[in-house]
């Protein structure tokens, strides 16, 4: 079966590894500093911690800015769940957005509509805000809250309307996860940095490591009675760290790749668009990375049962296909489907077809063919 997504190492990415565990150290160490510090400088940030998986990055940034009972995060409907685990986990109120959806361009971002109309609500607020499938969500200006932004689909994007600027320079707190299939991959992974020095340092008061030292310091001391706070074991690793930034320093072939990748699908599928009713991603905005590939099935098309038809129809090929995110947080939630139809569109009309560097020019040419063929079964 060719898998949807799949994380391509190669030799330097082995040594690297290699290298930090001859250096014995199987702790946080200097790799770890070396990756905080090389992604903070990258987003003009004030530094951060390399953390065990994304979910742990997202749970630290809202810890960061004392988000909690009380408090409301929004973000948008149609994004990963690990976003709505981390408001969770702080016990704040999830209120969801809806969802953009611009199929040519990829744009399945949070709609700026919605962000703009979201009501004033008692307490804190912070707006999560996911830069989907490699395409900057660059239309949610007008907030002025707190801005935590998710970069982990689009790491070196940049905004086609805001004069160019780069994914992950306006957000409060930056956040990314490097688990398998991403741009960075490291197997289990993630970030999370601070804008300001305050933040950051706050960042790694949270951690648990942080604790130790503080326990030393008091050590003998009744300063340290009723000191306790709650600190969480959720940093990386050296050698993660080590794979981590063999990865980073690839993201530009990564993304290249990806481009040449998706050109192909376009190519050979843009011929059969109008007979088979889809939309294929052949206009993204400048900036914009891929990072999955997208068909938008039509309103012919655009029903749960035949989504699912075409999945098991290319499953059938020896293709494992996907839904770009699926379900939408409102119907995890149970919220009313009315309020949500930008991101219902979004989960019962695209497919996602296998994109990533290590994939060859035959297996595309064999996904494109089995996509065709499972569309025209299910016709």
């Amino acid at each position: 079966m060719l898998p949807l997504v799949k994380a391509t190492y190669d030799e330097s990415d082995r040594a690297a590894v290699a290298e930090a565990v001859a250096g014995s150290c199987f702790e946080t160490g200097a790799y770890v500093e070396r990756l905080e510090q090389t992604l903070a400088a990258h987003y003009g940030c004030a530094g951060g911690v390399a953390t065990v998986s994304g979910t742990a990055a997202l749970h630290l940034a809202l810890l960061a800015l004392g988000i909690g009972p009380g408090d409301t995060v929004l973000l948008p409907s149609y994004t990963c769940v690990a976003l709505l685990h981390a408001v969770t986990l702080v016990g704040a109120a999830p209120l969801l957005l809806d969802n953009d959806m611009v199929p040519a361009a990829m744009d399945y971002n949070l709609s700026p509509f919605a962000a703009g109309g979201a009501p004033l609500r008692a307490g804190k607020q912070v707006l999560l805000l996911p830069h989907m499938f490699g395409v900057a969500a660059d239309r949610c200006g007008a907030w002025g809250g707190w801005l935590v932004e998710d970069v982990t689909m689009a790491p070196l994007a940049v905004s086609h309307r805001d004069g160019g600027a780069p994914v992950g320079g306006r957000g409060d707190l930056v956040v990314a996860s490097f688990a398998a299939g991403k741009f960075v991959s490291c197997g289990r992974g993630g970030i999370v940095l601070g804008r300001t020095a305050a933040l950051a340092e706050r960042l790694r008061d949270l951690c648990e490591d942080a604790g130790h030292a503080l326990a030393l310091r008091y050590q003998g001391d009744e300063a340290v009675l009723g000191a306790y706070q709650l600190r969480l074991n959720v940093r990386m690793a050296d050698p993660q760290a080590a794979l981590a930034l063999s990865q980073w320093r690839r993201v530009p072939a990564f993304a290249a790749r990806r481009r040449a990748l998706a050109e192909r699908y376009t190519a050979l599928l843009a011929p059969r668009t109008e007979r088979l009713h889809y939309t294929l991603p052949e206009r993204l905005p400048g900036g914009a990375l891929y990072d999955r590939y997208l068909v938008s099935l039509q309103s012919r098309w655009a029903r749960q049962p035949s989504v699912r038809a075409v999945l098991a129809g290319l499953g059938a090929r020896g293709i494992e296909g996907g839904r770009g995110v699926y379900p939408p947080l409102h119907r995890l939630l149970g919220f009313p489907e009315q309020a949500y139809r930008g991101a219902s569109q979004c989960a019962e009309s695209l497919v996602s077809l296998p994109l990533y560097p290590a994939l060859t020019e035959v297996e595309c040419d064999q996904v494109s063919s089995a996509f065709l063929a499972a569309l025209q079964e299910v016709g």
